[in-house]
């Protein structure tokens, strides 16, 4: 999977930012914050329900890792442990904007 960027608005009604995760990659994820303009507060959250489904509601669990700009973070639980989300989604509470940076490696399985 190509490296997505997707803008993080602030919060001001904004909905938050899904970016669904190819379930065929068997490698790491990895996000990241770049672009960070003013201040921002990100909050991350993964899921492993089906995004693509309307008649599903995903639950969205928060992620234990903070992230700062310029820096990247793999998808892992607290254990360290590989987490194998359908997706994530990023929301900022600051009043700035940030660029979350989602790569997803390995071949597909």
């Amino acid at each position: 999977m190509r490296p997505v960027r997707v803008v993080i608005p602030a919060t001001g009604g904004a909905d938050p930012v899904v970016v669904p995760l190819d379930v065929y990659q068997t490698g790491p994820v990895t996000l990241g914050l770049s672009d960070v303009d003013g201040v921002v507060d990100v909050d991350l959250e993964y899921t492993v329900d089906d995004v693509w489904d309307p008649d599903v509601t995903p639950s969205w669990i928060s992620l234990v890792q903070t992230l700062t700009a310029d820096a990247v973070h793999a998808l892992v639980d607290a254990d360290g442990n590989r987490i194998m989300a359908t997706a994530v989604r990023a929301t900022n509470a600051g009043v700035g904007t940030a660029t979350l940076v989602v790569i997803q490696q390995g071949v597909q399985g």
